[in-house]
């Protein structure tokens, strides 16, 4: 087996690490939805999540649609917990105009355990407007 930096070059001698990663599975998050400003934080549960020293020193991360990687922290190797990111400026506003009501977007959530190689399929995350409620007046005797 021949290994390679991502530039092509050969690495060769005991500079060669490879690192198996277990294979990982998202099946279900909770909550499924928060606002906009994200805050708070999701619970993932799936499987093959591992501490990142057993992973070659890489970190367990999340991510919501192709955005920025979170780090996650590892409850338990079916549990996992990041913190919910904000929904991207450029995609409110892109998103917006096509989204009735109070949903802005939805997005799947993936899990990976090198920074490259997420989970092929994820459930989906909501992001809502923030609404406010108006409790009606009493009426009039």
């Amino acid at each position: 087996v021949r290994l390679a930096m991502a530039d092509g070059t050969a690495i060769t001698g005991e500079t060669a690490v490879l690192y198996r990663y277990a294979p990982l599975a998202v099946h279900k998050i909770w909550p499924q939805s928060a606002v906009t400003g994200g805050g708070g934080f999701v619970t993932v549960s799936g499987r093959g999540f591992e501490e990142s020293e057993s992973v070659g020193g890489c970190q367990m991360r999340c991510r919501f649609g192709g955005h920025t990687q979170i780090p996650a922290q590892v409850l338990s190797p079916t549990l996992l917990r990041c913190a919910i990111p904000p929904l991207p400026t450029a995609d409110l506003d892109e998103l917006s105009p096509r989204a009735p009501g109070t949903v802005v977007a939805t997005l799947s959530v993936h899990v990976t355990s090198n920074g490259v190689d997420f989970t092929p399929e994820g459930p989906p995350f909501t992001y809502y407007r923030h609404t406010f409620c108006i409790p009606p007046a009493p009426a009039p005797p």
